[in-house]
């Protein structure tokens, strides 16, 4: 399989700028649909998979919020590291 041409320093670049910020799944859903051309992400990917790669190759991770008067909420979130130079493990 040839290797992915997805172009890590603008999808870094991204993540850098908004570090503060927490994402729903919608969140990243939509991330995926208006970027996906720009950062020359894989036509076989889609949100799922896209969330999935951040995931497994990003410092991105999920967080598990539990209540016991309210429906469970995951969201995602970056640890205030450099994420210039970080973001891809």
């Amino acid at each position: 399989m040839p290797k992915s041409k997805i172009h890590k320093d603008l999808l870094s670049q991204y993540f850098a700028i908004h570090s503060d910020q927490v994402y729903a799944a919608p969140d990243l859903e939509r991330l995926f649909i208006e970027k996906h051309r720009e950062w020359n992400l894989p036509p076989s990917m889609n949100s799922y998979t896209f969330l999935q790669m951040l995931l497994t190759r990003t410092h991105l991770s999920q967080l598990r919020l539990r209540s016991r008067h309210y429906s469970s909420l995951i969201l995602y979130v970056l640890p205030q590291l450099e994420l210039e130079r970080t973001f891809f493990r």
